[in-house]
């Protein structure tokens, strides 16, 4: 149950392939983050408030993330001997809760975008900007208490005798290999949540394209918008979903020496990182 995770893993992350610099990978991401953050603040490309919210939320914890990664990546370049300490082990958790609160902000936009479609009457006059703003802090809030309960002494992060970073499926006590568990299965709820909302939209927006000409200014903005988001959430479950099988197996059975499922690992270790530079370049393209 040796296993580290994609932020607690620094071996993985540099060793993944040659030719990938994970630091210049962040770097860049973290820049692609920034310009599409100023790309919807600025830009005259996304009217609606509630849109411009939820993108700028996603935008700023991708590049959160990326930012934890980047310096905890620096900081063990700069000085190995501070990789040892808890602090740094913490920073990775850091910046996991931020990943997963991008996951859980492309639900919420999913969900936003299901209604939006579906029931547009309904949706215009029932949720509001106000309404997205306490549904979406309040599942944030949730989420990152939730991933970061290891720094609060629930789940395994820190293995002090050999003073190196695990995850949680390096738990050594059934109330931390349970929590290994319940992350895995809140992972899976993500993604599900996103097919199953995406699905929905797909269905409708193909109903949308038939009287696309007939379609008013404001109808075609939230069609592109919604047609933006499938997109998002493709890449984020392309993205995720090996790293979340790769936890499941890790959990589910013990001593894994197999050198194919740690090559897997590796290489989906690369898509989440992917997954953060993708997703800003996704919402310029499709916004232009």
């Amino acid at each position: 149950m040796g296993h580290q995770d994609w932020l607690c893993d620094r071996a993985i992350l540099a060793q993944t392939n040659p030719i990938v610099n994970i630091d210049i990978g962040s770097a860049f991401g973290i820049l692609v983050n920034l310009v599409a953050f100023v790309f919807i603040i600025f830009g005259n490309k996304v009217k609606s408030a509630k849109q411009k919210l939820l993108l700028t939320i996603l935008t700023l914890n991708n590049a959160a993330a990326l930012i934890a990664l980047l310096c905890a990546q620096l900081l063990y370049q700069l000085s190995p001997s501070a990789s040892k300490s808890r602090y740094y082990c913490a920073l990775y958790v850091v910046g996991r809760m931020f990943g997963i609160n991008g996951g859980c902000t492309d639900v919420v936009i999913a969900i936003d975008r299901f209604f939006a479609i579906r029931n547009p009457i309904l949706y215009f006059h029932r949720i509001t900007t106000s309404t997205i703003r306490k549904l979406l802090g309040t599942i944030l809030l949730l989420a990152s208490l939730f991933t970061l309960a290891p720094v609060m002494g629930l789940g395994a992060y820190y293995n002090a005798e050999k003073e190196s970073c695990i995850s949680f499926n390096g738990a050594t006590n059934d109330l931390d290999y349970a929590y290994g568990i319940a992350f895995v299965i809140f992972g899976f709820s993500i993604c599900i949540t996103l097919v199953l909302c995406n699905i929905g939209v797909v269905t409708t927006l193909s109903k949308y394209t038939l009287s696309k000409k007939s379609m008013k200014s404001d109808e075609k903005q939230e069609v592109v918008f919604s047609k933006l988001i499938v997109a998002i959430s493709i890449i984020f479950i392309i993205c995720w979903l090996p790293h979340l099988i790769t936890d499941a197996l890790y959990l589910a059975l013990e001593d894994i020496t197999s050198k194919s499922l740690w090559n897997f690992k590796k290489f989906a270790n690369l898509l989440i990182l992917l997954n953060f530079i993708l997703s800003p370049i996704i919402q310029m393209f499709m916004l232009k």
